[in-house]
């Protein structure tokens, strides 16, 4: 009922013309009863065929208008791509890492970065400064850490550890380069951050690479209140001992 006030709502004239028309087939083939037989076969036929245009046509109508819609939507949005797991975006993410500017992240320790086969790269680009990288985490010495490893199914103390080992790892690299803030709240979702894409997604019950995420092209209304959110955040983030 709600698809069908949307479809109705959406263009009321063209609604009303698919009425008049279905009105009309309905009026000549009501008139063929009344009719003499040599008239019969001329309001039959009309009608029918007005009342077949009346149903091709508004199921055409009714499908493109919720395809436009949804189109309209993906473009308006910048959502460019669903992945099932974490683990899907990694593969596309590592090749922004080769040409991209700046990269922004909000994450935990980032484990699966710093062991994955494109560090390499990002490392001699933060060294070179052909690319900025900021890192929002929970605190190591966060009550929050030891929620995320009972809800993650970790370990204890498996949340600080990492996050440790990421705040050593950043400190070989200049901090005009590389800054790291920490907050100590609720975890953030996770959030990364290129030039021209956006990865986000939320923190569930299972292992990070596991868990629901979207991707947002940059130029889009997703990606824009997610921007402004990082920013907001990062302003209101501590910078931490160990890097500074």
């Amino acid at each position: 009922m709600k698809k069908l006030k949307l479809f109705i709502k959406h263009n009321p004239y063209i609604t009303i013309a698919h009425l008049l028309v279905a009105l009309s087939g309905a009026a000549f083939i009501i008139a063929a009863q009344y009719s003499d037989v040599a008239m019969f076969p001329v309001f039959m036929s009309i009608g029918t065929s007005l009342v077949a245009s009346f149903i091709v046509s508004i199921i055409t109508y009714w499908f493109l208008t919720f395809e436009n819609k949804l189109r309209d939507m993906v473009i308006k949005w910048g959502l460019s791509d669903l992945y099932e797991t974490r683990s899907m975006m990694n593969a596309p993410a590592d090749e922004l890492m080769k040409t991209s500017k700046k990269l922004d992240i909000i994450a935990f320790g980032l484990s699966s970065l710093r062991n994955s086969n494109y560090i390499g790269i990002l490392e001699e680009r933060i060294r070179k400064g052909s690319i900025r990288v900021r890192i929002l985490t929970l605190a190591p010495d966060s009550e929050q850490c030891q929620k995320v490893d009972d809800f993650e199914g970790e370990t204890q103390n498996h949340t600080s550890e990492t996050i440790k080992k990421l705040l050593e790892w950043a400190s070989q690299f200049n901090k005009k380069n590389l800054e790291i803030r920490t907050y100590d709240s609720i975890p953030l979702e996770f959030y990364y951050c290129f030039d021209s894409d956006l990865f986000i997604g939320p923190h569930q019950a299972k292992v990070s690479q596991q868990t629901f995420t979207m991707r947002f092209s940059t130029v889009g209304v997703g990606a824009d209140i997610y921007l402004r959110y990082f920013e907001k955040l990062w302003e209101s983030a501590k910078k931490d001992s160990l890097i500074c």
